[in-house]
Parts: C-alpha cells; structure tokens; sequence
C-alpha cells in the first residue's frame, strides 16, 4: 500500500431512523471490517439503533447529537473527529451529511470523499417543496465540487444521476445482504400466526416498509380488497410504522377489509416476520434496491413487485418473481391471484429468486467493490 499501510474510512451518516439506508450501512460496514487494509470508523448525528449494531460489530462510532448541535457546530465537531481518526476517505449517505462532510473535510487529511444515493428524491408538494429544492441545490453542489465518486444503488438510481453528473464520477454498487446470519436458526425464529391471532390456514401476504406516499400502499389496499372478493383465508401484513399509518388504516376500513389488514408496526427482527410470508409484495412508487425484497427472496419468498427504480434489476419477470406496473392495483392483484392458484409456479419463483439473490446481492459482492473503490481511489491521489 505504499507510504499508507492502512486506510481509515470513515462513514458519515444521521442515524436518526432505523430504515432501508441505515440497514444497510449496517450489512456494508460488516462485511468492509474484514479488510485488514481498511480502518472503519462512523460518525452518527443521533443515537439509536444504528449506533447499537455498528457497536455491537466492533466498530467505533462517534456521535454528535444534532439536536444540541446547530450545523456549524455538527461541521466543527465533524472536522475535530476526520482529523482525530487522520481519515483517508469520507464516505457519507444522504443529502445532509454530504453537505456538512463537504464543508467539515476542509483542513483535515481526507483524500477523498464517496457519498451513497440509496434511492431517489421523494415528491414533495407546498413548503416542503421548496425546502428540499433548497437542499438538492446545496447536495448538488457538494457532490460537483467536493464528492470524487457517487456509488448509485441501483442502474436506475445512476441513470437519473448522470442527467447531473458526470459519468465518470458514477459508479453502481447493488445494496447486498448477509445470507449466512438471515438464514442461521437463531435469527430464523419465526413469530407464530397464533401470536398474531390469525388462523393456521392463513395465507399471508406481507410487505415491510416506512408507511410513506412513496411506498404505494393505497394500491396494495386496493389490490388486496380485489384479492379478498375471490380468495378466502387471505392476510394482509403490513410491517413498519410511518405518517401515513393513520389514512391507510382509514382507507382499511373504507375498503372493508380491516379484519384481514394487520398494521404490525415497526419491528427490529424483520426476520422472524418474514418468515410469515406466502408471499412478498412491494408496490413502490420508486425505490433503489429494497433491501426487504433481498431478504424475502433469500429467504425463498415468492416476491411481487412493480417495476420501478431498481427492482427489475432484482426480479426478472415470470422467472425470479413477478413485475407488475405501478399505481396499479388491478395488476398487483392479477399477479398475486396467479401466484396464488398455481402453487407448482410459486414454488419455481421461489427457487429461482432464492438463487439469483444468493449469486449477486451478497454483503461479501457489496462489500468487495466498495472496498476496491476505496483503494482506487486512494491510488489516484499519489
């Protein structure tokens, strides 16, 4: 490695929620501490779940607590850590740490700076409008100008970049999983029907989620409503919590399908819940790669979901799962019913999905090319 021996990485990111992106980091920054090259530090501005994993794996973490912290002091702070750990390499995730990163590696050793777009900007109407073109203006800036490389989660994520970015600054990591933990017996621990109150018989249609506009839940209602009128014994589960838990449990009962609606809430062991499944279902309105859907489809779940953002990049049509259009609940409905007639078909899905999951979307796949990004780029500054 040349006059570096080691190089020290350090992620920088809010931690605020426990969500698909932080999931994530999590899974990246497990598989990047077996590099003995790499030093792996984070710097979170809240405490909370993320926090608990990357220590319980053994990697120190910082935290600066942004709600005692204005964003001077959070970039002062920062720029205190980056020289405290000699970072070589700041690596930040969503539009505010990479603003804040871009202004806090100013006078400190880092070489270069990566940013992960975990999936594209949701659509915002009134104040908020105005707010994010504000900040996208000042995130655009920051990757034009201080971020060397952008990693896009998805084909589709990088696509919409380039219409601002350069080309050679992009670069498409897929979101990977830990195979070996979400299949291990003791993460399997299945949460029984019976704890739910729902029959044996049952047969469980699931989705995870934060319950947001772009998550399409509205359709998947409408399309289970469909569903219910020619099915018996169906279940909707619904895993997450989010601002629109309130109208879609509205909208349930408007539907007259409460009774067979389950608003689980949010839950740390995905895992033991998707072990319910019959099958999976995601009706995003845009997303970059679901990291649910990877877990449902290593797990052997037929999956069913719209063909936005990243998703055909997971599931090819009618051989590692379904592609319906999205805002469209007739389809998701039509889609669901084959899967639920034909068993020797669902069956098939859920090999095929299980292997494709296990050939390409793994931590080690992930971890690798980021690990390699990172010492490319270090080598180009010498």
């Amino acid at each position: 490695m040349g006059t570096v021996e080691k190089i020290n990485i350090c992620h920088l990111v809010s931690g605020d929620l426990w969500a698909g992106a932080e999931a994530q980091l999590a899974t990246l920054i497990s598989g990047l501490l077996e590099y003995k090259d790499l030093n792996i530090t984070a710097i979170l501005y809240n405490s909370g779940i993320l926090e608990e994993r990357l220590r319980q794996l053994g990697a120190p973490v910082w935290v600066i607590d942004e709600r005692d912290n204005n964003s001077p002091k959070l970039i002062y702070e920062t720029n205190k850590i980056l020289k405290k750990t000699k970072c070589h390499i700041l690596h930040s995730h969503r539009y505010k740490e990479n603003v804040l990163g871009a202004l806090a590696r100013i006078n400190t050793s880092v070489k270069c700076h990566v940013c992960t777009v975990h999936g594209l900007s949701e659509p915002f109407r009134g104040f908020k409008l105005y707010k994010a073109k504000i900040y996208e203006f000042c995130n655009y800036l920051a990757g034009r100008f201080s971020i060397n490389r952008i990693i896009a989660v998805s084909d589709d994520t990088r696509k919409h970049l380039a219409k601002r970015y350069r080309s050679s600054k992009l670069i498409t990591i897929h979101n990977g999983i830990d195979i070996d933990n979400l299949l291990d017996p003791q993460f399997r621990t299945t949460v029984s029907k019976k704890e739910l109150g729902l029959g044996e018989d049952s047969f469980i249609l699931g989705t995870i989620g934060r319950l947001m506009p772009v998550k399409g839940y509205e359709y998947l209602l409408k399309a289970f409503k469909l569903l219910q009128d020619k099915h018996d014994n169906l279940i909707l589960l619904i895993i997450g919590d989010g601002p629109e838990r309130n109208a879609l449990e509205s909208l349930a009962k408007d539907l007259k399908i409460s009774e067979n609606v389950v608003f689980y809430g949010f839950t740390e062991n995905v895992s033991a819940m998707t072990g319910l499944f019959d099958i999976f279902v995601l009706s995003s309105l845009s997303e970059g790669i679901s990291l649910s859907l990877l877990e449902a489809m290593a797990a052997g779940i037929p999956a069913v979901v719209t063909s936005v953002g990243g998703n055909p990049e997971v599931v090819s049509d009618k051989k590692t799962g379904l592609l319906v259009p999205p805002r469209n609940e007739y389809a998701l409905a039509e889609a669901c019913s084959l899967l639920l007639t034909d068993r020797k078909f669902r069956s098939q899905l859920s090999l095929n999905g299980q292997r494709n999951v296990a050939q390409r979307f793994t931590k080690e796949a992930m971890a690798g090319m980021v690990s390699n990004l990172y010492r490319e780029l270090i080598d180009s500054t010498r």
